[in-house]
């Protein structure tokens, strides 16, 4: 198996979770992707993914990120916090 198509686990709690499926509701990539949840321990939920599904992961968080992540002064909101936590969990180096 190739680097690209290594699987690569991501664990993110339950308010998290609740957050991207509410998101994935108006987003397609994210939608599908966390089809691929499973229950892990201690709350926490499981995402196996292969770098490029990361990488569109990461493309349609930044993308909300951008469109309603921060209050006028440009700092972040809440939501926005919560998005750039997932949009760095979900970085392969």
């Amino acid at each position: 198996m190739g680097q690209d198509q290594q699987i690569h686990e991501f664990t993110i709690s339950t308010e998290e979770l609740k957050f991207v499926r509410q998101l994935g509701s108006h987003d397609e990539t994210l939608a599908s992707l966390l089809k691929s949840v499973e229950a892990g321990r201690g709350g926490k939920f499981r995402l196996r993914l292969e770098r490029f599904q990361a990488e569109q992961v990461r493309a349609s968080l930044t993308e909300l990120l951008a469109q309603a992540g921060f209050e006028e002064d440009y700092s972040p909101t809440k939501p926005g916090r919560i998005l750039e936590e997932l949009i760095d969990r979900f970085y392969i180096p």
